[in-house]
This record gives structure tokens, C-alpha cells and sequence, in this order.
């Protein structure tokens, strides 16, 4: 019976400091600590250390490249800074590229990508064209604004609250 209460307190304990704690998660799960606007960005940053910005832009191809079997754009999308100090490392970047509004019909090639910034985006066709072209790039970065020791260090205090309960 003794090891029934002892479980039992813990798990009580343990709840109770989730409940409570404001720093990490409540009892519901990860929440907003931060959020805004940055250029083309809209931005988020959550108490879990996760960070995560989106945004769109638009650029018109004007000419076209041969680059080996394929066509690049130009000019391109250069130096798309992040919202300032948003990622501690670098975040994973998803892209979609429509032209014209419609999606699927085209490629891209991504540059260098850091903490900071995105190099470059290049358009990219399978076929010759002529003329402007007008391209939509819808863009997602998702990554860390907090270190693992950080986040870690909250769960710490957690379970240090739980043991002395």
C-alpha cells in the first residue's frame, strides 16, 4: 500500500507542477510566448523552444538561363533574412513555388541557408520560355529559438519541485 501512495503522490506531483509551471507547458500543452511580423514574415515562438516563421513574396523572372538541361530564372530571390534572432541554429526551410497562382508546375534551387538568412532562391523550368513571369514562393522555416539545455533545465526544476512535494 505504501508504493500505491508513494505512485501516487508522484503522479499528483507531477501534475500539479505542470499545471503550474508558466515557463514550460501548462497542462493543455505547448503555448505562444512570442509572436509578430518581420518583413514577409509572420512569426511564432513557442515555450517549448520551438520557433517557426512563414511568409510569401513575389518576383518576376524576366530572363532565362540555360543551366544544363533546365532554364533559370533571373533575377532570383537573394539574402531572405529571418525575422532577427528568431533560430539559435539553423531551421529545416520548406518552399513552394507557384507561378501564376498555380502550384506544381515549377521548380527551384535553394541556396546556403543559416540561422540568419537564405541565400538565394532560383527559379528553375524544364522548358525554354520568353517574356515575365511572375513567381509566388511560400515559405516555411521551423527550428530553435531555445537550446536543449534551456528547455531542459525547465523540466529539471520540474521534477525537482515533484520530489520535494
Amino acid at each position: 500500500m505504501k508504493v500505491f501512495n508513494l505512485l501516487l503522490n508522484l503522479v499528483q506531483g507531477i501534475k500539479n507542477a505542470l499545471q503550474e509551471s508558466k515557463d514550460y507547458t501548462d497542462a493543455r500543452g505547448d503555448y505562444i510566448v512570442e509572436q509578430g511580423t518581420s518583413g514577409i514574415w509572420h512569426y511564432e515562438k513557442r515555450a517549448s523552444g520551438i520557433a517557426e516563421c512563414w511568409g510569401k513574396t513575389t518576383i518576376t523572372a524576366t530572363s532565362w538561363n540555360t543551366w544544363g538541361s533546365v532554364y533559370e530564372g533571373n533575377p532570383y530571390l537573394s539574402n531572405l533574412e529571418f525575422p532577427t534572432d528568431l533560430f539559435i541554429d539553423t531551421p529545416i526551410v520548406n518552399c513552394v513555388v507557384a507561378q501564376n497562382g498555380l502550384t506544381g508546375g515549377s521548380m527551384y534551387e535553394m541556396g546556403t541557408i543559416n540561422q540568419t538568412r537564405i541565400h538565394y532562391i532560383v527559379p528553375i523550368r524544364p522548358i525554354a520560355t520568353s517574356g515575365s513571369i511572375p513567381y509566388w514562393y511560400l515559405i516555411n522555416a521551423k527550428g530553435l529559438w531555445k537550446t536543449f539545455e534551456q528547455v531542459g533545465g525547465v523540466i529539471l526544476n520540474l521534477l525537482r519541485r515533484v520530489v520535494v512535494a
